[in-house]
């Protein structure tokens, strides 16, 4: 399957009232090498004010945002949505966009009166290389260099990122210029960690974290909290009553003859602490998973070690 990059420059951070003012992509094959790039700009609509830091990001000025001689927002998500269409199926790629660009395109094609599930339906699954590029960093190190800000506190941010591995990002926060970014981060990943990046590939698809979970009997889930990471071994338990797209998984770290002692009232209030000690894996949200034998001997101490995180 093919993969289509894309990113998004937009008038602020809210995905419910901010616009996209820019849109990119490129689309590669499967070695990630380029097929084909798009990248559009529309005119700011009369009922959104843009974000002065927004602006000041991404290098636009007000007569710029509302240049007449640019299509309106409509004409440019209907060119979007034909283009994104011809490219499908596909894995529908960003960084960070599962919590941000996904939303907001998905709220622009909603609002142009257009089917918003664009990137998971039809064939089209998704994934998000901020994340690809969190676990790589805790299963193999050595296969991407991390900024450090603060305290040496891990920074993942795309314009510090890049250019520590070897990627000339003069126009960072230009909508192509982060595309083509986030493809060599790709590649870094893929070329020196294949098994973050099969990972990746089979996680971007329900069927795939249904499978995987179907043939483990316990597994590492990693997730990131303010860029630290926490891994959590557990056992999955079975599908998410109130939601199809998700399992539920019981964090090995507790004792199961105790918990399972416990009467009604006392579950209840267990099963709500924090940290969750029922956690809670979305298929359709490509998370980071791997087996238990794929921890390595860089993590500290033993597996006990790693069970520990917040809610």
């Amino acid at each position: 399957m093919s993969f289509v990059f894309y990113d998004t420059e937009t008038t602020g951070t809210s995905t419910d009232f901010d616009q996209i003012l820019q849109f990119a992509a490129i689309k590669t094959d499967a070695d990630l090498r380029e097929i084909n790039r798009i990248e559009m700009r529309c005119r700011l609509l009369p009922h959104v004010v843009p974000h002065p830091a927004a602006l000041k990001v991404t290098g636009m000025s007000i007569a710029r945002v509302t240049d007449a001689t640019l299509p309106c927002h409509y004409e440019m998500m209907r060119a979007v949505r034909s283009k994104l269409l011809e490219w499908s199926p596909a894995i529908f790629i960003g960084y960070n966009s599962m919590r941000f660009d996904e939303l907001l395109l998905r709220q622009a094609l909603f609002r142009t009166l257009h089917e918003p599930y664009l990137t998971n339906t039809s064939g089209n699954c998704r994934a998000d290389v901020l994340p690809l590029v969190q676990a790589a960093s805790q299963f193999a190190p050595e296969c991407i260099r991390v900024p450090r800000g603060e305290n040496e506190k891990a920074v993942f941010k795309l314009d510090q990122l890049a250019p520590l591995n070897g990627f000339s990002h003069e126009n960072a926060h230009d909508a192509l210029a982060d595309v083509e970014a986030t493809i060599h981060i790709a590649r870094c990943v893929r070329d020196r960690a294949p098994d973050c990046w099969r990972r990746f590939i089979q996680f971007s698809s329900k069927a795939g974290v249904n499978g995987f979970i179907a043939q483990e009997s316990a597994f590492v889930v990693t997730e990131f909290y303010f860029n630290r990471p926490y891994h959590f071994v557990v056992a999955p338990l079975g599908s998410d009553p109130d939601n199809t797209a998700a399992h539920l998984c019981f964090d090995l770290k507790h004792d199961l003859d105790w918990v399972a002692s416990l009467g009604d009232c006392d579950m209840v209030a267990w099963v709500n602490a924090s940290p969750k000690p029922v956690r809670k894996v979305k298929t359709n949200a490509a998370p980071s998973l791997a087996p238990i034998g794929a921890v390595p001997s860089s993590f500290p101490g033993n597996l006990s070690a790693c069970m520990d995180g917040p809610s």
